[in-house]
């Protein structure tokens, strides 16, 4: 039906990620040309799947990315648009679906590089180190005297719970594997990372 339909595989963008790793006794030649990740490291969407070096690794790749349009807005000159910039453009956003999705363990090294470049960003916004207790401030809505400028480190873990708890029964409909009793952790580790950013 799909070739009928005009859809055709891109066979160089096709990945098999065997749930059984190497073990797997499935006959390759039956998907010549895929991409096979037997180690069960992948990416879906963007955001990276697997151990927590692989994990950590791809969402470093952002955020040395990130880092190079950090650096850029350490060269302009005007306060009102810097801040503009940082708020709209390099706040966290681009790690929010990762966020949501990886467990905040498995990547909050990175995560806290971002964070320590979104803070010496602002240090130059400012003209000013920026103290912790400052930096708390920064991270309060606009109503609240802050600046909307968030941590991902400490929102990482909330957007990581809020996205499980909210999806775990529609999960657990759909792969009956699926651990919606939290037997390996996943809640309870994303907890303590929460409780551990302040």
């Amino acid at each position: 039906d799909a070739l009928n339909a005009g859809l055709n595989l891109a066979i160089s963008k096709c990945e098999v990620v065997p749930p059984s790793g190497t073990d797997c006794v499935v006959d390759k030649n039956l998907f010549e040309g895929w991409i096979w990740h037997e180690d069960g490291c992948f990416k879906l969407l963007g955001a990276p799947f697997g151990s927590a070096e692989f994990c950590e690794s791809e969402v470093r790749k952002g955020v040395e990315r990130a880092d190079v349009f950090f650096e850029a807005l350490r060269k302009y000159n005007d306060a009102q648009g810097c801040y503009s910039l940082l708020k709209q453009c390099g706040n966290w956003c681009k790690l929010v679906y990762s966020a949501r999705v990886v467990p905040p363990c498995l990547h909050s090294g990175a995560l806290g590089s971002f964070r320590n470049c979104l803070w010496r960003a602002l240090e130059h916004v400012a003209g000013e180190g920026i103290d912790v207790r400052n930096w708390d401030l920064v991270q309060l809505s606009i109503a609240n005297g802050g600046l909307v400028i968030r941590d991902p480190v400490r929102y990482a873990a909330v957007a990581y719970l809020c996205s499980l708890s909210h999806c775990k029964e529609i999960c657990g409909s759909i792969d009956p594997c699926f651990d919606c009793e939290d037997t390996y952790g996943g809640l309870w580790m994303a907890d303590i990372c929460l409780n551990s950013a302040g």
